[in-house]
């Protein structure tokens, strides 16, 4: 494959839509997943994720925009 259709390849693949359930898995399995302690995280930080997380709840439904 030519540089050219190879770049284009790669480009194509940077393009696919991510996958995200943060907002919609529990708050457990997501500490799992990152290596993390909810119970020894600060609670700020822990309210602040919680926000993030709850307003893109908002917008999406599954992983896809609504």
């Amino acid at each position: 494959m030519g540089k050219a259709k190879e770049k284009a390849a790669d480009l194509n693949e940077l393009k696919q839509e991510v996958k995200m359930d943060e907002h919609i898995i529990p708050l457990e399995e997501l500490a799992a997943r990152y290596n993390s302690n909810i119970e020894t995280v600060g609670f700020v930080a822990f309210l602040k994720l919680q926000n993030l997380f709850y307003k893109k709840s908002l917008y999406m439904d599954n992983g896809e925009y609504s």
